[in-house]
């Protein structure tokens, strides 16, 4: 009966905060099955384990994680572009960005149905938990032939529609591919996106700052002076040189460029 409520109140929780894990029980004899709904987790504990992993979980998923999403446009012919960014606290801290007091926690949301026909973003995405100013994380994942990450990696689409059946190498959609066509999108081509669960808690006032990076020219984007945002309204803006961004809302930029849109995120997936 304990457990029962406990797993009743972890999972309530866990979708109030939007978390994409989910967690099950299914009592076998003494053992308890718990599995996460991206397959992460899977395993038969004890009670007494399951309480633990429990609590482990509800600590793990603390904090107010808002779907945000971003997009850039970005000049034609720009490959591997990636945004760098957080907050502009007095002090910002290299190497361990989960001990960076400028870093924000994010999970990718983006996860195509053909990994391997996407693999460059894919892996990149791996292990990427927190936009922060300094590139590669410890463990993010590297490309073969093209190395290590640069930040947090944005991925290209268009707002044009499949004529016919998605194929990679005609009219791509994100959700097969990774990249192309995305409902999301209202906005035009070369269109480079980002879509996360972001920890607003850790962002000031519900807003935080990023620049483009070019990976391969290893260039930053220019200082921008953005101002006051069309669209939805609300929001501090921060004089700071860098595109600043609502967390929990769709944020359109352009690169190079002082403009700045937001707008709610609607409930569809890419």
């Amino acid at each position: 009966m304990l457990i029962g409520s406990l797993v009743y109140f972890v999972k309530k929780k866990i979708a109030e905060i939007r978390s994409k894990y989910i967690i099950l029980t299914r009592k076998t004899n003494e053992f308890y099955t718990i599995v996460a709904s991206d397959s992460v987790v899977k395993m038969s504990l004890t009670p007494g384990l399951v309480l633990l992993v429990l609590c482990f979980t509800s600590v793990w998923s603390a904090g107010n994680w808002r779907r945000t999403i971003i997009f850039v446009q970005i000049p034609k012919g720009s490959d591997n572009v990636f945004i760098r960014g957080g907050t502009s606290r007095p002090v910002c801290k290299p190497g361990d960005a989960s001990k960076d007091p400028c870093a924000i926690a994010i999970k990718h949301n983006i996860n195509p149905e053909y990994f391997s026909l996407s693999v460059k973003y894919s892996r990149w995405t791996k292990e990427d938990k927190y936009l922060d100013w300094w590139g590669p994380e410890f463990d993010q994942y590297a490309v073969r032939h093209l190395g290590e990450a640069a930040g947090t990696p944005l991925t290209p689409t268009t707002n044009v529609k499949p004529k016919g059946e998605s194929k990679m190498w005609k009219d791509p959609t994100v959700k097969l591919y990774g990249f192309g066509y995305t409902p999301l999108n209202k906005y035009g081509d070369d269109y480079w996106m980002f879509d996360a669960d972001v920890n607003c808690e850790q962002t000031i006032d519900g807003m935080f700052e990023f620049k483009v990076f070019m990976k391969d020219t290893g260039k930053w984007e220019n200082d921008v002076h953005q101002t006051q945002c069309s669209g939805a309204k609300g929001g501090k803006q921060i004089n700071s040189g860098n595109h600043v961004a609502r967390c929990g809302m769709i944020n359109v930029f352009h690169y190079n460029q002082d403009g700045c849109y937001y707008e709610a995120v609607p409930d569809i997936g890419v």
